[in-house]
């Protein structure tokens, strides 16, 4: 296991976190909840937070003092156990976990020494998947985590949500975290794939590919993120 000096070498104030997930599709009870949605099985899945199995998750620690969002300390913490080769020499960025209960215990220890956490629909997505998995693998989620996923969507503390701020709070059509990219002319985070493509990049063989990948969508959501705080504030943050 690579990176554990990610949470001690770093004063961890804003993290930038970003989940990638892949559904069991194969069970019958899968097959039939995802028929009565007219929904394809394997997304349904993949996207239902008590069904969804973390794969992946990106973290970056934002510094708003490093303009180059390349630059940004980020890691990817990932379960080895869908990886049959795993190289000797991956680098520091990129954890290797065994099994998705390891990835999300660590995930819960990087997350739960946040003062802010953002994400790009976070709320909607990667906070109760996080929970939910985390329950259902026997671990007690970080009492950080709970307070994120529980606070006002019009006042938040710790969770700042990207989807929600770019909508305001749904007065505004959502849009993907593509379209926001593209629109601020930053680099276009879907250009390599999407999260649809998850299974294909596991079938690769290649953690990298994986890891490069969801950091991809991190790194967007950490260049917004700069954008849009550094020009309009961010929520009761910026008092």
């Amino acid at each position: 296991m690579t990176g554990r000096r990610f949470v001690r070498s770093l004063n961890l104030i804003t993290l930038i976190f970003d989940l990638e997930t892949y559904g069991d599709a194969a069970t019958e009870a899968a097959l039939e909840m995802a028929l009565k949605r007219n929904e394809d099985p394997r997304a349904f899945t993949s996207l239902c937070p008590p069904l969804a199995r973390v794969v992946c998750a990106g973290i970056m620690n934002f510094d708003p003092a490093v303009s180059d969002v390349t630059a940004q300390r980020a890691v990817t913490i990932m379960d080895a156990k869908l990886f049959p080769y795993w190289p000797d020499d991956i680098p520091d960025v990129l954890e290797a976990h065994p099994g998705e209960r390891a990835v999300l215990t660590r995930v819960n220890e990087i997350l739960g020494k946040a003062d802010r956490l953002v994400t790009f629909n976070g709320r909607g997505f990667d906070l109760p998947v996080l929970i939910h998995r985390m329950i259902a693998n026997n671990l007690a989620p970080h009492s950080r985590l709970l307070a994120a996923a529980r606070e006002s969507r019009y006042y938040p503390k710790i969770h700042f949500d990207l989807a929600e701020e770019f909508s305001f709070h749904g007065a505004a059509p959502r849009q993907s975290l593509r379209a926001y990219a593209v629109g601020y002319g930053l680099e276009d985070p879907k250009a390599k794939g999407d999260g649809a493509g998850i299974g294909e990049l596991i079938a690769s063989g290649d953690p990298q590919k994986l890891a490069d990948y969801c950091l991809g969508d991190v790194r967007s959501t950490g260049a917004l993120y700069d954008r849009w705080s550094s020009t309009l504030g961010l929520g009761s943050a910026a008092s």
